[in-house]
């Protein structure tokens, strides 16, 4: 298994961007299913937050470039990918699995 995540937070986008691609709790399901109809993921979290928004994911067969499920969560809120692309950041692997619990134990937020 390959692990990837993708997103946007505090320190790589403005507010105004982050707003852009907030998914509430209505919305992450959808998208999900959206993502997994079209082979992009296996199996994934979605993560937004007032801060970040990350996808943390196990690529499906289609996927060929992580930018890929940024353009389907793009399309799904009505925003540009260039809008977007300029703050994104990607991590794999390990480094993903750190990532996360960087954020689940507070030290890559706002406030620590």
């Amino acid at each position: 298994m390959e692990l990837v995540m993708t997103g946007l937070n505090h320190n790589t986008a403005p507010v105004e961007i982050r707003e852009e691609l907030a998914f509430d709790r209505e919305e992450i399901h959808p998208v999900l299913r959206r993502l997994d109809r079209q082979d992009l993921i296996r199996e994934a979290v979605l993560l937004s937050t007032c801060n970040r928004t990350e996808l943390y994911m196990l690529p499906g067969e289609a996927l060929e470039e992580p930018v890929e499920v940024v353009r389907e969560l793009c399309e799904f809120r009505g925003v540009a990918l260039e809008e977007v692309d300029p703050y994104l950041y990607e991590h794999e692997h390990l480094r993903a699995v750190e990532h996360c619990f960087e954020v689940a134990g507070s030290l890559n937020s706002m406030i620590v």
